[in-house]
């Protein structure tokens, strides 16, 4: 609706999924902006269960994403809604999936999990405030891999999504959600193929590990977002169904 692609890739996704037979798709969006395309799109399917986890649209665009957005008349409680305060940092992600994703999917039931794997909320991307590092990457996507295999025997569906600082999160975040997915062990450093290609393009500190970062963000900040954190928390909880 209000995204910066052209076409909702993650809709069309669950649309073929749809046509191909599957009754119950979960969708699960981490972009730091909110889902407002896929969440409009479905929402008044009972079958469609979106779930976005963003920079509360109070602090960034589509200004959307709220807690009271719980689906269509036909289905309420399809959506859920977890608005995230700026700075909110890797325990706010850690705790949205534990407190939020997870028990939400599970309720719902689903026979796919699809998933944006947005990272722009890595504290180097220019388009948000949330203060996120590489360390909690793999976490997530851990995370979101036992779902599948525990919500809906392993069908999973990964799409990419945010992430507008290429020297930093994109590439490394990817490369290690592809190789979870493929179960491939990735080398202990960079690989020196991709540390040219980074300087080549006029990164000035390439990474050399899967984690590492160039800088931290400030820490102070984010450690003052619990109480903010706990109220995000808990709103959505309280308005979903799923979660109730």
């Amino acid at each position: 609706m209000n995204g910066f692609g052209v076409y909702n890739d993650t809709a069309v996704a669950i649309v073929a999924l749809k046509g191909c037979g599957v009754r119950r798709i979960a969708y699960v969006d981490l972009d730091v902006h909110h889902g407002d395309g896929t969440q409009g799109f479905f929402w008044n399917d009972p079958e469609v269960l979106t779930v976005s986890v963003h920079e509360s649209g109070r602090y960034l665009f589509p200004n959307s994403g709220f807690p009271d957005e719980i689906g269509g008349p036909d289905a309420p409680g399809s959506a859920v809604n977890l608005a995230l305060p700026p700075e909110a940092g890797d325990d706010a992600y850690r705790r949205a999936m534990a407190e939020v994703v997870l028990p939400a999917v599970q309720a719902f039931g689903p026979d796919v999990l699809v998933s944006q794997c947005g990272v722009d909320h890595h504290h180097a991307d220019p388009l948000s405030h949330m203060r996120t590092t590489m360390a909690v990457y793999p976490h997530l996507w851990e995370a979101l891999s036992a779902l599948a295999d525990e919500a809906c025997d392993g069908r999973w569906v990964v799409l990419a999504g945010g992430g507008y600082d290429p020297c930093n999160a994109p590439p490394r975040a990817w490369a290690m959600l592809m190789a979870r997915m493929a179960g491939v062990d990735l080398p202990p450093s960079m690989p020196d193929s991709w540390v040219q290609i980074a300087a080549d393009a006029g990164c000035r500190h390439p990474a050399t590990g899967w984690t590492s970062e160039d800088r931290l963000p400030d820490l102070s900040a984010t450690s003052g977002t619990t109480r903010a954190v706990d109220d995000a928390i808990t709103a959505t909880r309280a308005a979903s169904a799923l979660l109730g």
